[in-house]
């Protein structure tokens, strides 16, 4: 007698969980963020732009953060060079007005839910250097600061970190401003027969911080070797000099000894809170009534 039997058998097919995947920055570092040179003087403010990706495998969420580098401030940043800094700070918008951090202080960060089709977060760092900062030259050196990134997934249980560099060059340069050197009335038949007419005038050199300045000033416009004179009516000529001393007894020349010199202690304020031109025009001397004038060019070496 034979017995027979069915065997059921049973299967469920049961569809996985999603699972969030791994997130990775698509280069071993951010690029350096390199301002290039900054004119403290003559420039305006400078702006740069780096960018770079974070992938994630989808449904992932990413999160972007950012330190606050050497100076400890989000709101603050600094580059170093030596003991002297220069400020500046990165941004989230091109509009600088949305500063890259931690979302503390009224920072900001950036998130992502990634998706088949979209699996990468673009990063755009946008930086500037205010204009007008006050900085000493580290030419050829730069200035430098250290900036780290965090990405943080996985609802904040996973999180990695790369670090770039924020760098600019501050060159020296040098700016000048003069106030004439204005005689005033010269009457060589009386007042100034025997005595000489004496009149000053400045120059003001501004340079960037810490830096020396050589000035040095020309002939002038109508000088006979290194006699200066002024040009009046009909082509006559009016001896005159400008000394670097106010016992008017070295002249004011291009080379050492009569030039000038001085060290900026501030981008704002003029050398030696300027330089004194000590002019004389020697007296008794027979020219026809009118205005005499003469221009001078000053060179500034640093």
């Amino acid at each position: 007698m034979k017995r027979a039997a069915l065997l059921l058998l049973t299967l469920s097919l049961l569809t996985p969980a999603a699972k969030a995947g791994n997130c990775t920055f698509t280069v071993p570092n951010p690029p350096t963020h390199d301002f290039g040179t900054y004119l403290p003087l003559s420039g305006g403010a400078v702006q740069q732009l780096t960018t770079f990706n974070v992938d994630c495998v989808p449904p992932e969420t990413v999160t972007v953060q950012f330190s606050a580098g050497g100076s400890g401030n989000l709101a603050a940043r600094q580059m170093s060079f030596g003991v002297n800094t220069l400020s500046y700070n990165i941004y989230r918008d091109a509009g600088r007005s949305e500063v890259w951090g931690n979302g503390t202080s009224g920072t900001f960060t950036l998130s992502k839910t990634m998706t088949t089709g979209d699996r990468t977060l673009v990063v755009n760092v946008y930086g500037q250097i205010p204009a007008g900062l006050n900085a000493v030259p580290s030419s050829p050196s730069l200035y430098t600061d250290q900036i780290t990134v965090t990405i943080i997934w996985s609802g904040g249980s996973k999180s990695d970190t790369r670090t770039f560099q924020v760098q600019a060059k501050v060159d020296p340069e040098c700016s000048v401003t003069t106030a004439p050197l204005a005689f005033g009335n010269y009457d060589p038949v009386s007042a100034n027969a025997v005595t000489a007419l004496n009149g000053v005038g400045t120059v003001n050199v501004y340079c960037t911080t810490g830096t020396f300045a050589t000035v040095m000033l020309d002939p002038g416009s109508h000088a006979a070797g290194t006699t200066r004179r002024m040009l009046g009516p009909s082509a006559n000529l009016l001896t005159y000099e400008i000394y670097l001393d106010s016992t008017r007894a070295t002249p004011w020349r291009t080379a050492s000894p009569n030039v000038l010199t001085g060290t900026s202690s501030s981008k704002n304020i003029a050398i030696n809170n300027g330089f004194t031109a000590y002019g004389q025009i020697p007296a008794g001397q027979d020219v026809v009534f009118g205005s005499y004038t003469d221009t001078v060019l000053v060179t500034v070496n640093y």
